[in-house]
């Protein structure tokens, strides 16, 4: 009897013990798993040069970056798309609302632009912000207007915000490849 209780408290002790130590760590990682920052890189692998009409191929490039967004499952916290990812300055309105309408469609179940004609490369990833709840940073090309100059194209990093804030940062200096 009491040589059986012994055995029994060396082999129950080490399980009880174990137990606790998972649960606290258990609760721990619950607790600290809503300030987790997550990340998703996005990489189409697209070709640097266009293969047809430009219209054609930021179409293609849209539809393959929409597709690829559709594939997270889970609240990220920012998605980062390669530089220089579309051809064309990040404000230039060019792009077709009803052709991005049927891409967003197919995808994501979503049509967002009803009341526009022509489309940035900055509203759409301001839509995909805001659907996904998540800040997206792409570089993109950026063209500064001025009066009495040359105006200027810089290759810059922006960040849009799920907020629908948009900062931008200008590469100054070009490294030589």
């Amino acid at each position: 009897g009491r040589n059986f209780v012994i055995w029994c408290s060396i082999f129950i002790f080490p399980f009880l013990l174990g137990l606790g130590i998972y649960n606290y760590y258990y609760r721990q990682f619950q607790r600290d798993s809503e300030n987790i920052f997550s990340v998703a890189l996005i990489q189409p692998n697209f070709a640097p040069i266009a293969q047809g009409s430009i219209i054609e191929e930021i179409e293609n490039r849209w539809e393959r970056i929409i597709h690829l967004f559709s594939l997270i499952e889970q609240q990220i916290s920012l998605i980062i798309l390669p530089e220089t990812i579309f051809p064309y300055n990040a404000t230039n309105k060019f792009f077709p609302s009803d052709k991005l309408n049927s891409i967003f469609y197919r995808y994501l179940h979503i049509t967002p632009f009803e009341n526009k004609n022509l489309l940035s490369h900055l509203e759409v990833l301001l839509v995909l912000s805001r659907h996904y709840n998540s800040d997206i940073l792409v570089g993109l090309e950026r063209k500064v207007f001025f009066q009495k100059q040359e105006n200027k194209n810089y290759n810059s990093a922006f960040l849009i915000t799920r907020n629908g804030e948009i900062s931008f940062y200008d590469k100054r200096l070009l490294v030589p490849i």
